[in-house]
């Protein structure tokens, strides 16, 4: 949305960033995605939207306003952002958009003359259940040492399984297996700052490191909330003129606009019946054989939902604590 109405340093470090020639090229692939996404698994619920929210004492430029409605939506809204009325108005956007998952992503009105917001919903049903009667507590072994009981799902099935420099990964699809998660356990001696590079993550998940093997999956319940500010992310990664006066924003309207902060939340809901509670069909392994390999999430692990085909990547994040 952004790059859409981006000039100068502002728009080729964003499209640098995301290795595209323009932001035509940008928000088509967008508009393409957005698309297709929901229509590759009907068993599987994915929904983006995105909203501009515009102060009344500024006016958008018509082409922006033609592209936006174009790739994105036809969610334009003209309001006095400095009112209590706009904080209530955004959230319940954000609300309706994620089917309650997040019902705040605001809590104060903003300074900004602009507010773009984007969600994205996500709900599977796994391709196998865990069986709850199989659930049991378990100490799960936080970041900071300190040690909580959670409940532990547990199924022995036919999966996805990987080890890479004692790295271990489980693939665990959802649905028809257009979409998946990718659960990865470090090395217990790992440091707790240890981060999952592209490239490790490449090797960890390639077709000769990840075969199907009868494994013991160990996995907690967890519902769990982060938010973060992304502004110093995105200057390490190559975008530092996207935020403050170094901004260029001049496509999208004629007056100083500038990008004072961009804010990430994410939820995410994890049980037997899949990401975001959903019925399914119980479909489980022959237990009477013993498992080729076990896999127990017992301490801080990453997981990863992508759509198959493409490897596009939906969600990303890291469990510390429970």
């Amino acid at each position: 949305m952004i790059a859409q109405g981006a000039e100068n340093s502002t728009l080729s470090q964003i499209t640098d960033v995301l290795g595209a020639t323009s932001a035509t090229e940008i928000s088509t692939l967008h508009d393409k995605l957005a698309g297709q996404l929901s229509t590759l698994d009907l068993n599987t619920t994915v929904l983006p939207a995105n909203s501009l929210w515009i102060d009344t004492r500024f006016s958008l430029k018509e082409q922006y306003r033609s592209d936006f409605d174009h790739f994105y939506g036809k969610n334009i809204f003209s309001l006095n952002l400095h009112e209590d009325a706009a904080v209530e108005r955004i959230n319940k956007w954000c609300a309706d958009n994620t089917r309650n998952l997040i019902t705040e992503i605001i809590n104060e009105t903003p300074e900004a003359g602009m507010v773009l917001v984007n969600t994205l919903y996500f709900e599977g049903k796994w391709a196998a259940k865990f069986n709850k009667e199989a659930t049991r507590p378990h100490t799960f072994n936080n970041i900071d040492n300190s040690k909580s009981t959670v409940q532990m799902m547990q199924s022995q099935r036919m999966a996805e399984y990987g080890e890479h420099d004692g790295t271990k990964a489980v693939r665990l699809p959802y649905g028809n297996g257009a979409y998946s998660i990718v659960f990865i356990l470090p090395p217990e001696d790992a440091p707790n700052d240890t981060r999952l590079t592209a490239d490790a993550y490449s090797a960890l998940t390639a077709h000769e490191t990840m075969t199907t093997e009868r494994v013991l999956v160990e996995l907690p319940r967890f519902d769990v909330t982060a938010q973060s500010t992304l502004n110093m992310s995105l200057a390490e990664i190559g975008m530092p003129d996207l935020l403050g006066p170094s901004s260029d924003l001049s496509g999208i309207t004629d007056e100083a606009a500038t990008i004072d902060a961009i804010f990430h939340k994410c939820r995410i809901i994890t049980d037997e019946d899949g990401t975001q509670a959903a019925a399914a069909t119980i479909t489980d392994v022959d237990t009477a054989l013993l498992p080729d390999y076990e896999i127990t999430f017992d301490r801080p692990f990453t997981f990863i939902i992508e759509e198959q085909s493409t490897g596009l990547i939906l969600f990303i994040g890291r469990i510390n604590r429970l």
